[in-house]
């Protein structure tokens, strides 16, 4: 039996993509048996989405935040305000295919409890291949999130699938991934809440949906891929329109770095880690300069980091190695 759905679309002056995509959302909550509703969540714009939502997409509910506080505070704020226990996040670049929702939400009702996450199936527009496979690998001191379907060739669509049983919805071949995406996913709302959701320490972007996830499975939570269910990816249409690459990159190595020392506890790793910083900002005037702005913009953020750590290692009951060892490629 279906349950109903509350889809997540964080946006920050996205009336262009939500103009293009919102129409296949509406047409998937239609497909759905159980229905559900769409909260677009507007992170402070100034293109005057709340008021044309209200006029060109009245079915939707829109949420505006006056200040823009990046993509975590815009999807926690989205999900307190959910009225259904199945969250499905969403980035305002894509675009989903009618039966997308029957696939995603079967995991729940098949497995019960301990299903933190699913993803769909993500066709990414920009680079081609499915970017919902995760995986990782733990090099030169510190992890590196990996999407090995990414680039590659798919046969992938939005094909019609059955309407009972896990088999014939297409869950038959559905498979652990390291970490849920946080532009397309399902989310137990409990579990999410319990975990405390994304963490303000990366705002404005990027790598909080690693550490959500990273500390869901140290807490022996799953996390699955649901081939059937595709959505579309238009890569960095929001991020790549409003920040310079540089930004980018800068604030991908703090984030990464921060998600180091706040989840990875082992001594090992942590052992491996400051053994090789050094090196890496040693290197880094010679060509890795978005490092060593990285590194000196996170330990600004150190000490919540660090606290953070204290709280993840006594609410841990999976080690980091064991995450490595099932997701290391």
């Amino acid at each position: 039996m279906s349950r109903p759905v509350s889809i997540v679309i964080p946006s920050w002056n996205g009336r262009a993509l939500l103009e293009r995509n919102l129409p296949s959302v509406r047409a998937a909550l239609a497909a759905h048996p159980a229905g559900g509703e769409a909260i677009i969540v507007d992170d402070g714009s100034g293109d005057g989405t709340p008021a044309w939502i209200g006029t060109a997409f009245r079915w939707a509910r829109c949420l505006p935040r006056p200040l823009n506080e990046g993509f975590g505070a815009a999807v926690n704020h989205g999900v307190a305000s959910a009225r259904h226990a199945i969250v499905i996040l969403l980035n305002n670049d894509m675009r989903v295919a009618e039966s997308f929702l029957a696939p995603l939400t079967a995991p729940f009702e098949e497995r019960g409890g301990g299903l933190f996450a699913v993803a769909p199936t993500i066709i990414n527009r920009t680079f081609g291949g499915n970017e919902a496979v995760t995986a990782c690998r733990f090099r030169f001191g510190l992890l590196e999130t990996l999407f090995p379907e990414r680039n590659g060739a798919t046969t992938h669509g939005p094909e019609p699938v059955g309407t009972s049983g896990m088999a014939r919805a297409g869950i038959a071949e559905a498979a652990e991934i390291l970490f849920a995406c946080g532009g397309a996913a399902a989310f137990d709302r409990g579990l999410w809440q319990t975990l405390g959701g994304l963490d303000p320490l990366y705002a404005p972007f990027y790598w909080e949906d690693v550490d959500l996830s990273w500390r869901a499975r140290k807490r022996g939570l799953q996390i699955l891929h649901a081939p059937a269910s595709v959505v579309y990816h238009e890569h960095a249409a929001t991020i790549g329109a409003h920040f310079a690459p540089p930004l980018v990159r800068t604030v991908y190595e703090r984030n990464r770095l921060l998600f180091q020392w706040k989840n990875l506890t082992s001594a090992g790793l942590t052992a491996r880690h400051l053994a090789w910083l050094p090196a890496r900002l040693a290197r880094a005037p010679l060509g890795r300069i978005d490092f060593l702005r990285g590194f000196l913009a996170a330990t600004r953020r150190l000490s919540p980091a660090l606290e953070a750590r204290r709280r993840e290692r006594a609410a841990a009951v999976l080690d980091d190695e064991a995450i490595l060892e099932r997701f290391e490629r």
